[in-house]
């Protein structure tokens, strides 16, 4: 059976399905964080493959100015996108942005586009 086909029991190759297990230590963080309520955060570790202590360690470190910044810029991006009947590219959203007054880099507001689907 090759690995990317599904098998009978409904599981893909782990490497090819994509899903958290594949992704960043912060991916992993986000997730644990998401779903405390309805795990034990130990065991969750323990099957992502996390340090609890590690873990801990994020979830109590503050938001940095820089991520801030991000979120503030999100809203703002999302506005101007919609405000273009949602087909604004980066570079339109960019220039409208830089018109009101918020100075930020191209490649930043491509970045929180991509994030916000």
């Amino acid at each position: 059976q090759k690995a990317t086909r599904v098998s009978d029991a409904g599981a893909r190759h782990l490497k090819k399905s994509g899903g958290v297990l594949c992704k960043g230590n912060t991916v992993k963080y986000a997730w644990i964080k998401a779903n405390e309520k309805e795990f034990p955060i130990h065991m969750m570790c323990a099957s992502l493959n996390v340090v609890r202590s590690v873990y801990y360690k994020w979830r109590n470190t503050p938001q940095t100015a820089h991520d801030e910044r991000d979120v503030t810029l999100m809203i703002l991006v999302q506005e101007e996108f919609k405000t273009g009947r949602g087909v604004y590219g980066e570079m339109r959203v960019w220039k409208a942005l830089r018109k009101k007054g918020i100075h930020t880099s191209q490649r930043r507001v491509g970045r929180l586009m991509a994030q916000a689907g």
